[in-house]
Parts: C-alpha cells; structure tokens; sequence
C-alpha cells in the first residue's frame, strides 16, 4: 500500500510544516502544542488499531499518514505558515485534504492512494460515515475516526480532571460554561440518536455529546482502550447528575460491555 520510503517523506513534509509555523502568543502556542500532541496521540492509536486488525505494514503506514495529518490545518487557526496561506478551504478537513495535494510525495501517488488520503481527511470529523464510498476508504475511514474520538476524550477527560489549560474548551467552542445541559442533547442521546453539535449551549452539552460516541466506535480493540483508560468515567463524573445523565450513562456502561464480551 505505502512504502517505507513514502512514508519517511510524509513525514519530513509534516515536520517542515511544523517548523514553518509561527504563533502569535502563549495562549495560541499552547493550543500549537495541544494539536500536535493529539495527532501523535491519533498516531499511537491509529497504530494499536492496526495491529489489532491485522493489518499489512503498507496498510500501517498509509494509517500513520492519516493520522498525521488529518488535523494539519487546524493549526493555521492560531498560526502563520507559507504552507496555509496557499490553502483556499474553509473547514479544518477540507483544508487538510487541500495540504496534502500540494505536496510532493502525495503527487507521486497513484490516484486509488491519492484518493484514500484525500477522502479520509475530507470525512474524517463529518456526523456519519459517507454512504456511497469504495470500500478502502470506509476501511481507513473507521480506522482513523475511532483513533481519533479516542484521544479527543483523553483531551476532554484531562481538562476536566486537571483544569491547567489557561483557555477553557467552552470559550474556544464558544459555548457557555453554565452547568445545565440541553434536552435536546439528553432526548437524543436517550432515542438512541446522535446528538446535533447545533443543539449544544453549554461546555456540558459538548462533554455529553462525547460521551454519546461510545455508541458509535467501530472496534472492539477500541472499546478496549476506552474502558482502560477510564475517559467515560471520568467525563460522567464532571457532569451534574440527575436521572437522564444517570441513565445515559448506564446505557453507555452497558454498551461497552456487550463490545467487550
């Protein structure tokens, strides 16, 4: 799928882009550092996936690359590059895709290769997976979407534990820091529905609607990180409590545990 030599490539181009980047202040500096520590983190999980599926070493790489760079051009919100001011995309996915076709190992590419790059980053942060797509992107797709929410709960589950970012998630997401949370969150969640990103109010919808992935993930492999981990526990005991938090999380207990066993 990927050679050893393709990859090495890759990753020299996600560390020039790294390197180019300047910021503007501590506060978009520590968000700099939060991103590239989450796509590495996307990185060890997409690797630990790999393996769990059997997955050939082509087939490892092409998953290392996707992780890499799947949130690239998140980074161009709190910083300057000669590299983002080429892209024309607004959203953080589109963007991504857009970076990777204007660099020279992908142009090497054959198109099947180009097209798993580009599709994957496009999709990888949309509600649902893409009804009508070949079957190696769906594959890469799960693949990178469950490393994903994976180290999105670790950075969820960590602020809410330690609180020693100096920007809370809730201004960033400019979301009220008000403990109620939305019925139309709690009722969607509870219908055995995804909830709306456009129905959150407050940081506690957001943190909620994490926790609503659990029913979502793909992989038993990945159900397993997440139960060792402990990132449900830890959101379920930051929210307030009342009878709908209590049976959403009892339904998500449960759910992992038919995954599991």
């Amino acid at each position: 799928m990927i050679s050893q030599e393709t990859l090495e490539q890759f990753r020299e181009e996600y560390n020039q882009i790294l390197s180019s980047v300047e910021t503007k202040g501590f506060t978009e500096q520590q968000a700099f550092e939060q991103w590239k520590t989450h796509n590495e983190k996307v990185v060890e999980n997409s690797l630990l996936l790999g393996q769990a599926l059997d997955m050939e070493d082509g087939e490892m790489r092409m998953a290392e690359i996707l992780a890499l760079f799947h949130d690239i051009a998140r980074f161009r919100e709190v910083s300057s590059s000669p590299y983002f001011s080429k892209l024309t995309e607004t959203g953080h996915a589109e963007a991504g895709a857009e970076l990777l076709s204007l660099l020279p190992p992908f142009k090497e590419l054959e198109a099947a290769k180009q097209e798993i790059l580009q599709k994957v980053t496009v999709f990888h942060n949309k509600p649902e997976l893409p009804k009508r797509e070949n079957e190696f992107v769906v594959y890469y797709l799960k693949l990178l979407r469950d490393a994903d929410k994976l180290d999105t709960l670790r950075l969820t589950a960590e602020f809410l534990t330690y609180r020693d970012v100096k920007v809370s998630p809730a201004d960033t997401l400019h979301l009220s820091k008000s403990p109620a949370i939305s019925d139309n969150i709690c009722k969607a969640i509870i219908n055995d529905m995804m909830p709306k990103k456009e129905d959150m109010v407050t940081y506690n919808d957001y943190v909620l609607l994490q926790l609503s992935w659990v029913f979502e993930l793909t992989y038993r492999k990945t159900y397993l990180l997440l139960n060792q981990r402990g990132y449900v526990k830890r959101l379920y005991d930051a929210l307030p409590k009342n009878d709908n938090i209590i049976d959403i999380y009892r339904k998500a207990r449960i759910h992992i545990e038919n995954q599991l066993f």
